[in-house]
Order: structure tokens, then sequence, then C-alpha cells
């Protein structure tokens, strides 16, 4: 935590060359404490892909549940989700109920019940796949019982896309994209609370992006129309227009209270949680532009590549 602070403080006093310095020390020591294999995540992105494929993916969602107050608000960590989560839950009738882990939940179910996970989700029949989405709604839907709709903001939600997409078909789905390269530097330098395990190598982190993109376009392409891309830096520049496109999105009214989220009053537990009490603010982009000598070429003695962008 004090290595965190200090790069922290070092980056405040724009000197780039000591606070990198300082995240790598700090990063190598929170990895050492972590068990993480890449190769098995790689293999993990790869069964999701050919588990939830087109043809699982709609025959399920025929009979999904029709409820269409869930909105799923997914992405990168540190890519915008909290914004858009704080945007959308300025609008009368959406309640933003945070990072919740009841889909993950749904997934330890099909672990549970069908032996394996991703895998046993082949073994789904409508018949679960109802009482999956009964179980997420019993548990969901009484956090805001008068609400028009309820926004699950858990980022890491993009790995459970192939079962939301199955088990919800008319659930509303805000993907949120930003610059690789800064996501991914803002990863690096966040002490994370919880499990982000790829968050703590260079090189890991890279590849984790990496494995994140191409199975968002799997699933864009597995269920096309269902998924509404969010740019960050669109949303930054042209903030009303990507803001109402949000809210049209989920099908709901506008209203001019999305241009003041700031202002909105909600608890918010996040990393993010003091930047989206601000007024809308630039400074996200571009974050990395100074450290990128820094990330691209790695010292010899630690033999990272960087971030592969």
């Amino acid at each position: 935590m004090l290595q965190f602070a200090l790069a922290g403080h070092a980056a405040h006093e724009n000197d780039p060359a000591a606070a990198m310095a300082l995240y790598d020390q700090a990063n190598a020591a929170k990895r050492a404490t972590m068990h993480y294999q890449a190769d098995t995540v790689d293999q993990f992105f790869d069964a999701l892909i050919r588990c939830f494929d087109v043809g699982m993916i709609d025959q399920l969602s025929r009979t999904g549940d029709q409820d269409a107050k869930p909105v799923f608000i997914v992405g990168m960590p540190r890519s915008g989700t909290t914004l858009a989560e704080q945007i959308i839950a300025s609008i009368p009738g959406v309640h933003g109920a945070g990072e919740l882990s009841a889909v993950a939940n749904l997934a330890r179910d099909v672990y549970k019940h069908e032996g394996a996970w991703p895998g046993g989700a082949k073994a789904l029949t409508s018949e679960r796949a109802t009482a999956l989405s009964t179980q997420y709604m019993s548990t969901v839907a009484k956090l805001a019982l008068d609400a028009d709709r309820i926004a699950d903001k858990m980022p890491m939600n993009f790995q459970n896309l192939g079962l939301i997409l199955a088990v919800f078909p008319n659930a509303k789905i805000l993907h949120i994209e930003r610059d690789a390269t800064d996501t991914c530097f803002s990863c690096y330098r966040q002490l994370f609370t919880g499990d982000v395990s790829f968050s703590y190598d260079q090189q890991e982190l890279g590849r984790y992006h990496t494995n994140y993109v191409r199975l968002m376009q799997h699933w864009q392409m597995a269920a096309p129309g269902r998924i509404h891309d969010v740019c960050y830096r669109g949303l930054i520049e042209n903030f009303e227009d990507k803001a109402r496109a949000m809210v049209d999105a989920i099908e709901m009214p506008w209203s001019d209270a999305a241009l003041a989220f700031h202002k909105t009053e909600r608890e918010n537990a996040t990393a993010s949680a003091h930047q989206v009490r601000q007024p809308l603010f630039r400074s996200g982009l571009n974050t990395a532009e100074a450290y990128k000598p820094y990330l691209e070429h790695r010292p010899k003695n630690l033999n990272r590549r960087g971030f592969p962008y």
C-alpha cells in the first residue's frame, strides 16, 4: 500500500520516471503474493467461446426470462463503468445496484449442478435456464422493488455475457470501451481490493486485455444488436449525445438529471467513487501518454515486453 501511495505521489508531482519505478516495485510485491497462470486464463476464454456459441444462446434465449428490468454494465476494470452507472442511475426509475456477485453465483450454480463451468452450460435445458433467471431476479429485484431498471455494474461480467444473453433475452447490456493503454495503465497503478490478479504484471495485463477484446468480439457476433457499446472518449467529448444514447439503449425516457450525474446521491464503493461525484472531466483521456516509454521498453532484468499496444 505504501509503495502504491508513493508512486501516486510521484505521478502527482509529474515525475513519470520515479512514479513508474515505484509502480513496478508495488506491482511486483503484490504479484508475488498471488497465484496466477496466464495460460490457464487463455484456456478459460477459449472455453467460453466454444461453449456459448450462436446456437446455444439462441436456443436458450427463446424461453429465457422476459423481464426487461436488468441492465448489465460491463467492461475492463477502470474503463468507465462506474461513470456509466452513475449517469443512468440519475434517470428516474433506474436503480444503480453497484457491483453485484449475482451473475457469478449463477455460474457457480452451473458448476455445481451441471458439473463444470463453462463447459456445463452446454447441458443447460430451458427449465434450468428459467430457474437460473428466477434465482437472479429473486435476489436483485428486491433491491429496488419499484424500479423500472436495475443496473448491475460488475465489470467482469463481460466474461459471463454468454449466460446473461441466454437467460435474459430482454436484458439491456452496456459495454464500456476505453483506450487499451489507458485502461491497462489505470489498472497497473491501482491496488484493487478484489481479485484482479491479472493486473500486477504488465505482460499478463496486456495478455488479459487481448482476451477481453476477442471475447467481446465473440459476444457481438453471437448476439448482434444485443450489446450497446459506449466509447469512453466519445462520452467525455460528446457527453449529452452519448448519455442520451445510453438512456435510449436501456429504453428509458430521458431526464436532464443525467447531465448533473455527479449530484445524484447514492452509495458507491468502487475505486472510481470519488471521480463520479465530480463534474465531468477530461483527465481520464490519454492518461498513459507520459508513461509510454516505460510501458514499451521494460528493464532487461525483468524480461517483460510491456503492454502490447
